[in-house]
């Protein structure tokens, strides 16, 4: 992520983020500064999901900022802030892996609400792919008459709508930890939501697995059901909490 210039115009929104790393620097006669830069860029590429901002306090406006910190001795001078409030600051430059390792323990993820419906939502797809089953064992060994509806199409939808958000939720886990960066998870939640229904597509049309078994080409709508329902209710999610 590219390191954000902070002007008067940009201050209130940059410091009201939800995560961002705020350092104040000199544009003149500052060799920890100037030393400081490359650093602060390869911490804001590997951690992509934090704002990076920069304020040159030598360019005579930054007439906010300087009433929010008005005790600045030092420069380069890093702040760390979580939705408008200070966690973190330390005075002169450091290494990158210092500054990566501050950043992670300060800014670090925690379960919000949002977080907790997502999972909440995960688990109720697979509950009911697992009450579906074991429904549809009981009804085989009782010789009752379970529903063709239920008993087939029902774990085909939630089981590919477990499947679908399981991948999203890893992908922002991983995007979390830093192990992949916004643009790898975002391929990988739309490959969460493709790939059950390409799967059921090929499970159909191979001359091999319609050999295998008796084939049901409604099994194709209802995977793209399963995966369009995990969709809408994982953006339903995000959109609402």
């Amino acid at each position: 992520m590219a390191i954000e210039k902070i002007t008067d115009e940009n201050y209130e929104d940059f410091r009201k983020s939800e995560k961002a790393v705020l350092v104040l620097s000199l544009a003149k006669l500052c060799g920890a500064c100037k030393r400081y830069k490359p650093t602060l860029s390869s911490v804001a590429e590997e951690i992509s999901h934090v704002r990076f901002g920069e304020a040159e306090l030598d360019e005579g406006h930054l007439i906010k900022l300087k009433r929010d910190f008005p005790d600045i001795k030092y420069v380069p001078t890093t702040i760390l802030v979580r939705n408008g409030e200070v966690v973190h600051r330390f005075d002169g430059e450091c290494s990158a892996d210092k500054l990566s390792t501050t950043v992670r323990n300060h800014l670090a993820d925690k379960i919000e609400k949002r977080d907790l419906a997502k999972l909440l939502l995960m688990s109720a797809y697979t509950a009911l792919y697992g009450i579906n089953e074991a429904a549809q064992r009981l009804t085989y060994h009782v010789n009752s008459i379970y529903p063709t509806l239920l008993k087939n199409y029902l774990s085909n939808f939630a089981g590919t709508a477990s499947f679908s958000l399981g991948g999203v939720l890893t992908s922002e886990i991983l995007e979390g930890r830093d192990i992949i960066n916004n643009r790898q998870s975002r391929i990988l939640k739309k490959l969460s939501f493709i790939l059950p229904a390409t799967a059921a597509i090929i499970n159909e049309i191979h001359p091999f697995t319609r050999a295998a078994r008796v084939s049901d080409p409604y099994d194709i709508v209802v995977d793209l059901l399963g995966a369009g329902a995990a969709y809408v209710s994982y953006k339903l999610v995000e959109r609402f909490l």
